[in-house]
């Protein structure tokens, strides 16, 4: 399945189906060394698939989510294994755009989040564009109009400390820095 996200074109479906997973890998020319993202309805979902959720994560998702912040967390126990990659981290975004949260509403897990794209290509703005790239091995493609295109969400790793900017994308760093040195120091990342 394809569907919008405030950035881009998204590949993905029920993050539950293992085998979807899998497909999503060998469509994007990906390896599996490192999870696909999911898109999750907001912080008490990320309570559910994170362990030991750090206090200045926590304020990152009240203060940025929803919006294009990826944020990366240890797997909580019992998380299928093709959710968490070789660390055993698994990476979630509340993603604000209306298609998604009612994808998510319709049913109820969270959803694979991966841009539509072969690997190291240009992220697709468009249905059509995924279409033209991926043709049927797309089922469904839900066409919300053209993506807000940019940069994709910013990484950032929640694992250590001082967290870690994983890929800089369209949440700037400095903000992410300012937000959480009164409180948290020790996680700002550098």
């Amino acid at each position: 399945m394809t569907y919008p996200t405030e950035t881009s074109y998204a590949l993905g479906g029920n993050a539950l189906h293992a085998g979807l997973v899998e497909e999503i890998f060998r469509l994007k020319g990906r390896t599996e060394n490192k999870a696909l993202p999911l898109l999750i309805a907001g912080a008490a979902q990320a309570r559910e698939l994170a362990e030991a959720i750090h206090p200045a994560a926590e304020a990152l998702m009240a203060a940025c989510w929803p919006g294009a912040l990826t944020l990366v967390f240890h797997a909580a126990p019992g998380l299928p294994a093709h959710l968490a990659d070789a660390r055993g981290t698994v990476a979630l975004r509340h993603s604000p755009h209306a298609a998604v949260a009612e994808l998510l509403a319709l049913g109820g897990v969270p959803l694979i989040g991966t841009s539509a794209n072969r690997g190291g290509g240009p992220p697709a703005c468009t249905a059509a564009q995924v279409l033209e790239t991926f043709g049927d091995a797309v089922k469904l493609a839900v066409d919300g109009g053209k993506a807000g295109g940019g940069p994709p969400s910013t990484l950032l790793d929640t694992t250590a400390l001082p967290f870690r900017i994983l890929r800089q994308g369209a949440v700037e760093a400095e903000p992410l820095r300012r937000l959480l040195k009164r409180d948290f120091p020790q996680a700002a990342p550098e």
